[in-house]
């Protein structure tokens, strides 16, 4: 599975996420672009954004098909 992660995590995350997926990390630390979001769900099939990320309505919409099946956040709480 082709998945993005938008912004440096622990270690230990990644080393876990390398081990099952063909992980791409995105070494930037601020919010992904409008263009970035549109392109990440064209080309992968999870992408693990942050809060920051905005993948509103708009971008989904300007993206067309889309391959991406999951969009799974990195944090904690309910």
């Amino acid at each position: 599975m082709k998945t993005l992660i938008t912004r440096p995590l622990p270690s230990s995350v990644l080393t876990r996420a390398a081990s099952a997926f063909d992980v791409t990390n995105r070494a930037a630390t601020t919010p992904m672009s409008r263009d970035e979001m549109i392109a990440a769900l064209q080309s992968y099939d999870a992408i693990l954004p942050t809060l920051g990320d905005a993948f509103s309505a708009d971008v989904f919409e300007a993206a067309g098909p889309i391959r991406a099946g999951i969009l799974a956040n990195f944090g904690v709480g309910y």
